[in-house]
């Protein structure tokens, strides 16, 4: 139940966070990033991946709802956006749970590790959304 983000060749500066098990702390079952930050419109970038041994617990959902509420509440974020492969409907399941909305599909616009070029579903958050 991770989204594969894009290994974009020119990614600007990035925040690697762990996500951890509230019992275990200690041990990192995953990976939260917030980069690609755009300032003239406020706009921020995640992504997530998480060990395939833990998928279907809810754990992505609680961790993307983390970022979203410490970016909007904390930071003042405006937008948060993500990119999914199309295939990834699990993790597609998870942005809808934390309320974002599809705008549609990247085709052949990125460079995916392992893949080469691929289309990717563009998703995204308002802070105003968030609200509701």
């Amino acid at each position: 139940m991770c989204s594969r983000k894009a290994y974009f060749i020119n990614k600007k500066k990035c925040i690697f966070l762990g996500i951890c098990l509230n019992d275990e702390p200690e041990k990192v079952i995953g990976i939260a990033e917030i980069f690609d930050y755009f300032n003239e419109v406020n706009m921020i970038t995640i992504g997530y991946r998480l060990n395939d041994k833990f998928w279907g617990k809810g754990i992505a959902t609680k961790a993307v709802k983390v970022m979203v509420d410490y970016l909007f509440n904390d930071i003042g974020i405006n937008r948060i956006q993500t990119f999914v492969m199309q295939e990834n409907i699990k993790s597609q399941n998870v942005l809808e749970r934390n309320g974002f909305i599809k705008e549609g599909t990247i085709r052949q616009g990125y460079t995916w590790k392992g893949q080469g070029v691929v289309d990717l579903n563009l998703y995204s958050l308002l802070k105003s959304e968030a609200e509701k």
